[in-house]
């Protein structure tokens, strides 16, 4: 079985994948008026249809197992953890052919951290690092999953482990 140590983001070591903006850290210049507080930090995701649906995925705790992979070839994905850092396992983009798992890499997703999955970018659904469930906004066109979605299933005997 395969350990993949788990990464801290960095522009350096997530620019293959997309691009993230951690939206209330102390950098960024916010603008704060009268106990409001806007981030200008701003990320475009390149949804190829004009209209975006929004949604929540809840993922509970869990072993760190990563045990199948999916593909947007068309669609960048925007997700954002609200209440919890998170754990996403990645592989660079393809045509569609299966990476091997040894390109697997995985990163801490801290919350409130807003990140795009560039298309065709390989994830595995996100592991939740706390012992609670953690909830993560989901932007994505409608029905995108019936139109731009290929799913693998990584062999038992394959399936690597996030060493957190």
């Amino acid at each position: 079985m395969d350990i993949i140590q788990l990464q801290e983001l960095s522009l350096g070591n997530f620019k293959r994948y997309g691009s993230y903006a951690h939206l209330f850290s102390s950098s960024g210049d916010p603008i704060d008026n009268n106990n409001k507080i806007f981030s200008r930090k701003l990320l475009k995701q390149d949804l190829s249809r004009d209209s975006v649906s929004y949604s929540l995925l809840r993922i509970q705790p869990c072993e760190y197992k990563i045990s199948r992979l999916e593909q947007l070839a068309f669609t960048a994905k925007m997700l954002m953890p609200i209440d919890g850092d998170i754990a996403l396992g990645v592989a660079p983009p393809n045509c569609g052919t299966a990476p091997a798992v040894d390109n697997i890499e995985a990163f801490r997703i801290p919350q409130i951290t807003l990140v795009i999955l560039q298309s065709g970018v390989w994830h595995h659904p996100p592991f939740s690092l706390s012992r609670k469930p953690v909830n993560i906004l989901v932007a994505l066109p409608g029905r995108l999953y019936e139109n731009d979605l290929t799913a693998i299933k990584i062999a038992d005997t394959d399936q690597p482990v996030i060493k957190v």
